[in-house]
C-alpha cells in the first residue's frame, strides 16, 4: 500500500538523519552511487537555476550550491528539510521549501530539474502529471535528471530486490514504461543503468 503525503513526511521526520549513513547494504551502496551520478549529469555552471523536488537532507543541492546560480529544494517533510538548512548553512544560494512534489513551485530562470529518489512514489497518474509540470517549466534548452529505483529487468530477477524497495513506500518504476512516458514529452531519454534497479535518466529539452 503506498503511504499518503503525510504518512511519508512523517517517516522521514523520524529517520531524516540516517538518511545521509551509507551502510554496507545493497540498497545504500548503490543510492550512495546513484547520487554521485546525478551529480555528474547536471552540467551546471554560475548561470544555472535548479529546482529539486524530494530533496530530502538536500544531499544533491547542497554539493550543487557552489558551482551555480541559485537552487531550490523541495521535501515534504520538515525534518529532513530541517536537517537540511542546519547542513547547508553554509549555501546561502538555496532556498528550502517544504511542499509537494506533485505541485511544483514555479522557479524563476530554472535551467535544470532534478528528482533523485522521489518519482517513485507517486501513482502512474500522478507521474505522468507532474514529468507534464516540470517539462512545462523548462526552458528549451533545459535539463531533467531522474535518478531514482528503476528497473531494467523484472524485479523478481534483481538479486537482493526486496531490500531495495519495501511494498509499502513505493510503486515500482520500470525503464521501458518511463522511457515511453518522457518520449512523449517530445524527446529521447537517455538511461544510465548503474544496477538491475538503481538507474539515472536524463532528458534534454530543445
Amino acid at each position: 500500500m503506498k503511504l499518503t503525503l503525510p504518512q511519508m513526511a512523517a517517516h522521514y521526520d523520524q529517520n531524516a538523519a540516517a538518511l545521509e549513513v551509507w551502510e554496507d547494504r545493497p540498497r545504500d551502496h548503490w543510492r550512495k552511487t546513484m547520487i554521485q551520478s546525478v551529480l555528474d549529469r547536471a552540467e551546471v555552471d554560475k548561470t544555472d537555476v535548479v529546482l529539486e523536488l524530494g530533496c530530502g537532507t538536500g544531499i544533491i543541492s547542497r554539493h550543487l550550491a557552489p558551482h551555480i546560480k541559485r537552487a531550490v529544494a523541495v521535501d515534504c517533510s520538515p525534518g529532513a528539510l530541517a536537517l537540511a538548512r542546519e547542513r547547508a548553512a553554509h549555501a546561502k544560494n538555496i532556498h528550502w521549501l517544504r511542499g509537494d512534489l506533485r505541485d511544483p513551485p514555479g522557479v524563476p530562470d530554472v535551467t535544470t530539474i532534478i528528482l533523485c529518489g522521489a518519482l517513485r512514489f507517486l501513482s502512474v497518474p500522478e507521474r505522468k502529471a507532474t514529468l507534464h509540470k516540470i517539462w512545462g517549466m523548462l526552458p528549451e534548452d533545459g535539463l531533467l535528471i531522474i535518478g531514482d529505483l528503476i528497473w531494467t529487468i523484472a524485479p523478481e530477477d534483481v538479486e537482493n530486490a526486496e531490500e531495495m524497495a519495501l511494498e509499502e513506500f513505493a510503486y515500482t518504476l520500470h525503464a521501458e514504461a518511463l522511457g515511453e512516458l518522457i518520449q512523449r514529452l517530445g524527446v529521447g531519454p537517455r538511461l544510465l543503468a548503474l544496477h538491475p534497479a538503481w538507474s539515472v535518466v536524463t532528458a534534454l529539452k530543445g
